[in-house]
């Protein structure tokens, strides 16, 4: 574009050159319409908006048509567009550029080859871009002394072909990924499951030596009753044939069984070396007419060295249970582990379920499950479809249940969550239990030998057998230990603290006692460290079975006797110490009589505990007297005075001692 097209050359000085100059380059940086534009001496040059449409149609020539043209030696072969790429003896050509398509090629290699250019690259990248070929794609790429291919390899994505578990919470994925399953754990590849809920009609059978990985938010979720009863299970064929499952590792599991009854979430038999890690059990529910309802479940065959780490149990009716013959029958479950165990909304916590006819005569080889770290969150409460009411299960319960260990376990339970019907609930059997701490608004019993009311539990004679230290409870409670008709309690010892006393019916019943093989150390934390130190339940029983026998451990101070005969009289020259370690109370006191004819037996008043409920509890000895008569002391059960005798036994009268002063250590137990 030039307005004065002078044709001075290049040089010139004229300004109508310059203006020429200037339109033109306005033209050729500014034009969006045109692709070329003329210069001053009339040559034709491209605008900006030209060099970008070549540059782009450059690239787009870069890039062929899928497929190709095949060259026959012989045979004339018309090519149509540049696009189009020409294979020969297995190389691949397109037409040398500048050309006028179409291209005719005669069929003669020596006249032809001219015409083409060889495309060694665009093959190798079609090569790589290869998804079907097992030989090409990216088993072409290397990777650290082998191929990108054999990398992936190591594991196995559910989502690839030919297995393609979609995981898009709609599709029916249960034979595709029990097919990948087995062939990942025969080829000893891990498997993946990425992001995504995946929907199963049935339960899902897990292979031996299997390495199983979960991608944060993939879920496995239950869409009908199984005919297993469990949702993942190891130890069975899909057929329900045994095998092996033994050396599996197992990382963020995550499975959801939608609240169908009869159904458990995470289960095995025939297991060893077992490690989960991290897994997560949602809405598994219990029914009373098919059981399940557990998110965690052991048992049949020999099941041998489990480790679950991190594990997360919500809303289901039992979190952990542990089946198997305790006493050496043909179910075995042993050194099965929990670590830093985590439940919310779980009705029982725990269940040892052994249901087999002598649990009290089981081992820990044939039957053990160690808890390591529970925290607990509105837990504690049974009920299931139909029942309009809690069955007051509790924490940890059992059905002839053996070898149980928890150490470590918190529960916060919010007011509006309903009582908990105790903390260990059933028939146990080797209980062990160390540093519980319940804080919930009550709890009927701490110990209670009733059988659970679910399932079909024993009502037969056993002796239960517990060892549990440490056991704070901060709720109101019915009962420290609860007893049952025919379950009895062996050789058990609880150490047991409370905060409070409200609603508190005893310490224990009668039924708790029929053994005298119970054994409890009560301590009252609102009192400091009153406790009742270890003793026989039928002891505590029979002396009162009230909180009161709660004593401090140690106390020293002053007290003051006084008159209890009844005739009011007034005790002079008082001095009066006591020291108490224990159930013993040592009372030192030196008082001076009244002048006084009364005939009521003297009796030496406010002892500074009760003494315990034996006839004698307790005697005197008189470090001073003047009364010749007066012969000995005597502190009766459940009494807070000592009684003076004679030496023949008798009862002496307040004038005996008339005027009299008497230095005096009295000693009785509590």
């Amino acid at each position: 574009m030039t307005t004065y097209a002078t044709g001075n050359p290049l040089g010139s000085k004229d300004p109508r050159d310059l203006y020429d100059n200037a339109e033109s380059f306005d033209a050729a940086m500014n034009d969006r319409v045109n692709t070329t534009w003329n210069d001053r001496f009339g040559v034709s040059r491209p605008t900006m908006k030209g060099y970008e449409e070549q540059f782009n149609d450059w690239l787009d020539a870069q890039g062929f048509e899928p497929g190709f043209l095949e060259y026959v030696d012989g045979s004339p072969l018309t090519v149509d567009r540049p696009t189009q790429l020409i294979q020969r003896d297995g190389n691949l050509y397109s037409v040398k550029r500048p050309a006028d398509f179409p291209v005719n090629l005669t069929g003669n290699w020596a006249a032809d080859q001219d015409l083409l250019v060889a495309q060694a690259d665009q093959s190798l990248r079609q090569d790589i871009s290869n998804a079907t070929d097992p030989y090409k794609g990216a088993a072409l790429v290397g990777y650290r002394g082998r191929t990108i291919k054999s990398r992936l390899d190591d594991i196995i994505n559910i989502k690839d072909a030919p297995y393609s578990v979609k995981g898009d919470n709609t599709t029916e994925d249960h034979n595709n990924l029990i097919a990948c399953l087995d062939y990942a754990a025969a080829q000893g590849k891990a498997v993946l499951v990425p992001s995504g809920t995946y929907l199963f009609n049935n339960w899902i059978p897990l292979p031996d030596k299997l390495k199983l990985i979960f991608d944060p938010g993939a879920v496995w979720k239950l869409t009908a009753n199984t005919n297993l009863g469990g949702f993942v299970c190891g130890g069975y064929t899909k057929d329900l044939m045994p095998r092996p499952f033994t050396d599996v590792e197992i990382y963020n599991i995550e499975v959801d069984c939608s609240d169908l009854p009869n159904e458990n979430g995470i289960n095995a038999i025939n297991g060893e070396n077992i490690k989960i890690y991290n897994p997560k059990v949602r809405n598994v529910k219990f029914s009373n007419v098919h059981q399940g309802g557990k998110a965690f479940q052991f048992e049949g065959a020999i099941v041998d060295g489990i480790h679950i780490y991190n594990p997360y149990i919500e809303n289901c009716t039992i979190g952990i249970n542990s089946h198997a013959d305790p006493a050496g029958g043909v179910e075995i479950a042993r050194n099965i582990n929990y670590y830093d165990v985590v439940m919310r909304n779980v009705d029982v916590p725990f269940n040892s379920d052994g249901q087999f006819a002598n649990p009290e005569n089981g081992s820990v080889v044939n039957m053990y499950t160690y808890v390591h770290g529970v925290s607990l969150f509105n837990c504690g409460r049974l009920t299931y479809p139909g029942n309009s009411g809690p069955l007051g299960a509790g924490i940890v319960c059992g059905d002839r249940g053996f070898g149980l260990s928890i150490s470590g376990l918190r529960l916060v339970n919010t007011t509006d969550y309903g009582a908990i019907g105790a903390v260990f609930r059933g028939t146990l059997f080797n209980m062990h239990a160390r540093d519980f701490l319940i804080n919930a608004p009550s709890v009927n019993n701490v110990v209670d030998l009733t059988p659970v009311g679910y399932g079909f539990p024993s009502t037969g004679s056993h002796s239960c057998t517990f060892d549990a230290k440490d056991i704070r409870v901060f709720s109101e409670i019915g009962l420290v230990v609860k007893g049952y008709t025919y379950s009895k309690l062996g050789l058990s010892r609880f150490e047991i603290e409370i905060d409070s006393t409200l609603g508190i019916s005893g310490i224990c019943d009668i039924e708790a006692t029929s053994s005298n093989l119970g054994f409890l150390d009560l301590m009252l934390r609102n009192t400091g460290n009153f406790r009742t130190k270890m003793q026989a339940l039928s002891a505590l029983f029979a002396n009162g079975n009230t909180v009161n026998l709660c004593m401090p451990e140690y106390s020293e101070r002053e007290w003051t006797p006084n008159d209890a005969s009844g005739e009011g009289l007034e005790f002079t020259g008082v001095s009066a110490y006591y020291v108490r370690e224990g159930r013993r109370v040592t009372a030192n006191l030196s008082i001076t009589f009244p002048t006084t004819t009364s005939t009521m037996n003297a009796k030496i008043g406010g002892l500074p505990f009760a003494s315990m409920n034996r006839p004698e509890a307790g005697g005197a000895i008189f470090s001073y007297k003047a009364a010749s008569s007066l012969s000995s002391g005597i502190v009766r059960a459940k009494q807070n005075h000592l009684e003076l005798y004679s030496a023949s036994g008798i009862p002496i009268p307040n004038s005996a001692v008339s005027g009299q002063s008497l230095i005096i250590s009295i000693n009785y137990l509590t």
